[in-house]
């Protein structure tokens, strides 16, 4: 699957890490390289680049204490943040007729609209196997209650 735009999910979301601690990397993993503008942005916003293919991690007494690459120097951290791909493990999408996304930073999700509805009519989806995001079920079931609520009103 390409994931050409993974790179700018971590950058974007990189201003909400910032609160979380001021000494941000961005990893690459020997992945595509941040364009002009995102490595301007990532400069202007402090964070660091390694563009090294990491080759483990590192921890002492169950604890995270840093990232090894191949053949750089290692990277003391306290926590990593990973953006996962998605990929289906059951053909069930496919065979109802949903269409799974193949590109992107939601490859491997069923393409569904903010509610979950995909393009197969009365047939929703829901949690991380959804192009709309891994929003939590119980909020999925709020909205999902919320839009049949004028279906099962008592009038």
């Amino acid at each position: 699957m390409n994931r050409p735009d993974a790179s700018w999910v971590f950058i974007t979301g990189a201003s909400l890490l910032s609160g979380w601690s001021k000494s941000l990397t961005y990893l690459t993993n020997g992945g595509p390289r941040p364009t002009a503008d995102q490595l301007k942005w990532l400069k202007d916003h402090r964070v660091a680049v390694r563009e090294e293919k990491i080759a483990g991690l590192d921890s002492k007494e169950g604890k995270l204490t840093g990232v090894t690459f191949d053949g750089g120097q290692p990277l003391g951290v306290r926590a990593v943040f990973v953006l996962p791909e998605s990929v289906q493990r059951s053909d069930l999408p496919k065979k109802l007729g949903c269409k799974v996304l193949t590109e992107g930073r939601q490859a491997g999700t069923i393409e569904t609209d903010a509610f979950g509805a995909t393009s197969v009519p009365g047939l929703y989806v829901i949690g991380d196997a959804s192009s709309a995001g891994m929003q939590s079920v119980p909020e999925r079931c709020r909205m999902a209650a919320w839009w049949a609520w004028p279906f099962n009103a008592p009038w």
